[in-house]
């Protein structure tokens, strides 16, 4: 199976680097398209006014976190990619990711996994697209 684009979801961890590589390799091997989505809780402080201009802010720092983190290594894989930031619960943000846009593979972290058991369980449950969790390198270390 050659998947026709490969989702990988991240929380910018140190775990979501090896998962981010293999969704890369995935995506080169198959020559598919990747989405890297990011998906945060909007949890206002008391302090702010303008809800719309703070989540601005933060998708403007999810961003630039993202490509001074992991750029890199996608403009030398050569694959065709994008980065989105997105308001929400996981899962919702892959089902509605899903509705919109075929994808052939999900692939996420290990750790982001068992952090959000319930979000993968509704995905692995509810949702027909292959999902890899790929494990950290310090879980290889003897």
């Amino acid at each position: 199976m050659s998947p026709s684009s490969v989702l990988c979801i991240i929380d910018m961890t140190d775990d979501a680097r090896t998962a981010l590589q293999a969704a890369i390799n995935i995506a080169e091997s198959s020559n598919s398209r990747l989405t890297v989505l990011y998906a945060y809780r909007l949890n206002q402080p008391r302090n702010v006014t303008d809800v719309t201009q703070w989540r601005k802010t933060i998708d403007a720092d999810a961003t630039n976190n993202f490509t001074r983190i992991y750029s890199t290594r996608l403009h030398d894989s050569g694959i065709s990619w994008e980065f989105k930031p997105e308001v929400g619960f996981i899962n919702d943000r892959v089902e509605a990711f899903l509705k919109k846009n075929e994808v052939g593979i999900i692939v996420v972290s290990s750790e982001l996994s068992r952090c959000n058991k319930d979000a993968f369980f509704h995905i692995l449950e509810n949702l027909d697209t292959p999902l890899l969790i790929v494990p950290n390198k310090q879980q290889h270390k003897v």
